[in-house]
C-alpha cells in the first residue's frame, strides 16, 4: 500500500478543521501536499465535510496547485452524480426502486411464507369443498330426481326363471351432468315386502342430461315377492316401485362421490296397473249346437284392457266360469260352476283406448269355452229378469297359465286373484241358434237390456257378492 507524505502546513490545517487551533501551520502559507493528488483530495473533503474552516488560498500538492474554487465545483458535480446514481457512496436523497424491481425481490425474499399460506388454504377451504361438499351436492341431485317407467315387459318364462326388461326416463333439473356407474339395483314394491321382486344389474350412464333413456335386461330367479309383484300389477290400478342401491358419481375432473339410493324418496316411480281388467268387454257370443274337436260349444270375443306400460305374455290361460243360482232352482241364492273357457296366446300390450279409439285393440282374443248349456238354458227359463234381459251375469277367474306346455305358476297365481264379471248377451246367441223360445217371447232392446242390467246389479235380493276362492 502507497505511503502518503503531508506537509506540516497541511497537517496544521487538518488540526484546525480538526480542532479549531491552527497549531505550528501559518494559515497565510499555503500548504503543501507531498502524496499526491488522491491524498490531498481526501484532506480536503475531510475538512470541508466538518464545515469548521474555509481555505484561502489554494492548497499545493507535489504535483500541481489545488484550486478551492474548482473544488467546490466539483462537489457539487459530485452531488448531482449522486442524485443519478442512487449507488453512490456519497450521502443525499436516495431514489426508491421501480414497483416490479421491488415486488420480484419481495417475493424473493417471502417465497416460503407464501407456499405455507397457500397449503393452509388447500388444506381448509378446498378440500372439505372437494370431500364434503361435492359429495353432499350429488347425493342431493339424486335425491331430487326422478325414473318414470316407459317399458317394462316380461319375456322367457320358465317355472322358475323370467327375463324382465325395464326401460325407464331421467327426471332431474340438475346443471350438473355426472357420470353414474353401473352397479347392482334392487326393486321394491313400494309398501310390499320388506325384500325385493327384482335384482339387476343397472348400466353405466354418461353425462347424465334430462330425459335420458336407460334400458335394464336382467334374467332372474323368480321368487315370491316377484309373484307379489305380478298380483299387484294386475289387481291395483297405480303401484309404486323403489329402487336401491349404492355406486358413484363423477362430474368433470372431481374425484368420484358415493351415492346412495336407498336414502333417495323419490326414486319411486309410479305405473299404473291392470285394476282388476276392469273395463273388459265381451261380444259376438255365439252358441254352437256342434261341439268343437276341442270342446268349445260357445264362442265370443273379449276386449282386455291395458292402460299400463307393461307387456305380459300369459301364454295359453284358462279360466272358471261361474254364476248366481237363485230360488227356485236352489234353496238359497249360491254360486254354480259353468264350465271352463280359454284364450289362447294371451299377449297383452300397452294400449291406450283414448288417444287411439279409430284403432284396433291389439288386446282382443278369441275366447272359447266349455259350456254347461242345459243349465243356462234352466237358469234363464227360472228367472223372469234373464228372460227380459237376455244378459246371464258370469264371473270370470283365471286358473291357468302355459307356455311352451308347460304351466308357469307365478302367472297361474296371479291370475287366480282377479275375478271378472262379464254380463253375456246369450239373448241374442239363443235367438242366433234358433232357441229364442227360451226367452218366452220377449224382446228387449240393447238400452233397456243395460237398463235391466244395473237394476238388478243394485238389487241386493238378486246379485250376490263377487265369489271368492
Amino acid at each position: 500500500m502507497a505511503t502518503t507524505t503531508v506537509d506540516p502546513q497541511a497537517l496544521s490545517l487538518l488540526n484546525l478543521a480538526r480542532h479549531g487551533t491552527p497549531g505550528e501551520a501559518d494559515l497565510d502559507t499555503p500548504a503543501v501536499c507531498l502524496g499526491g493528488r488522491a491524498a490531498c483530495d481526501a484532506l480536503f473533503l475531510s475538512c470541508k465535510f466538518q464545515k469548521l474552516v474555509s481555505f484561502p488560498g489554494s492548497v499545493t500538492t507535489g504535483h500541481e496547485n489545488f484550486d478551492w474554487d474548482m473544488a467546490d465545483k466539483k462537489e457539487t458535480l459530485g452531488n448531482a452524480e449522486h442524485d443519478s446514481n442512487p449507488s453512490s457512496p456519497i450521502d443525499g436523497p436516495t431514489k426508491k426502486p421501480p414497483f416490479k424491481q421491488r415486488y420480484i425481490a419481495h417475493h424473493k425474499r417471502w417465497w416460503w411464507l407464501y407456499l405455507i399460506i397457500f397449503i393452509i388454504v388447500v388444506l381448509v377451504v378446498v378440500l372439505p369443498v372437494i370431500y364434503v361438499g361435492y359429495p353432499h351436492i350429488a347425493q342431493n341431485s339424486i335425491d331430487d330426481s326422478t325414473l318414470t317407467p316407459v317399458n317394462l315387459s316380461l319375456s322367457e318364462p320358465t317355472p322358475d326363471q323370467v327375463t324382465v326388461h325395464i326401460g325407464s326416463t331421467v327426471g332431474t333439473h340438475s346443471k350438473y351432468h355426472p357420470t353414474i356407474y353401473s352397479f347392482e339395483g334392487h326393486f321394491y314394491l313400494e309398501g310390499g315386502p320388506s325384500y325385493p321382486f327384482v335384482n339387476a344389474t343397472t348400466p353405466q350412464q354418461n353425462s347424465v342430461h334430462n330425459g335420458d333413456y336407460q334400458q335394464v335386461n336382467q334374467r332372474i330367479n323368480v321368487t315370491q315377492a316377484f309373484t307379489d309383484y305380478l298380483i299387484a300389477v294386475l289387481l291395483q290400478e297405480e303401484i309404486g316401485v323403489r329402487l336401491k342401491g349404492n355406486t358413484k358419481l363423477k362430474e368433470g375432473g372431481l374425484p368420484k362421490a358415493n351415492i346412495n339410493y336407498n336414502k333417495c324418496d323419490l326414486t319411486i316411480f309410479f305405473s299404473l296397473g291392470f285394476n282388476g281388467f276392469k273395463g273388459t268387454t265381451t261380444e259376438n257370443v255365439t252358441l254352437l249346437t256342434t261341439a268343437q274337436p276341442d270342446g268349445a260349444n260357445i264362442v265370443a270375443q273379449v276386449t282386455l284392457p291395458n292402460p299400463t306400460v307393461t307387456t305380459f305374455d300369459y301364454g295359453n290361460c284358462t279360466f272358471t266360469l261361474t254364476t248366481a243360482i237363485y230360488p227356485p232352482l236352489v234353496p238359497s241364492p249360491s254360486y254354480v260352476n259353468l264350465g271352463t273357457a280359454w284364450i289362447e296366446h294371451l299377449r297383452l300390450v300397452p294400449y291406450n283406448r283414448t288417444n287411439t279409439p279409430n284403432l284396433p285393440d291389439p288386446n282382443t282374443f278369441s275366447l272359447r269355452s266349455n259350456t254347461n248349456q242345459s243349465l243356462v238354458l234352466e237358469l234363464i227359463g227360472a228367472n223372469q229378469t234373464l228372460k227380459e234381459t237376455g244378459m246371464l251375469p258370469v264371473y270370470v277367474q283365471g286358473s291357468k297359465s302355459v307356455v311352451n306346455g308347460v304351466e308357469i305358476p307365478y302367472f297361474t297365481e296371479s291370475l287366480s286373484k282377479s275375478v271378472v264379471l262379464q254380463e253375456l248377451d246369450v239373448g241374442s246367441a239363443l235367438r242366433k241358434a234358433g232357441l229364442g223360445s227360451v226367452l218366452g217371447g220377449n224382446s228387449t232392446s240393447e238400452g233397456s237390456k243395460r237398463d235391466e242390467v244395473a237394476k238388478r246389479s243394485s238389487r241386493d235380493d238378486d246379485v250376490l257378492l263377487p265369489p271368492v276362492w
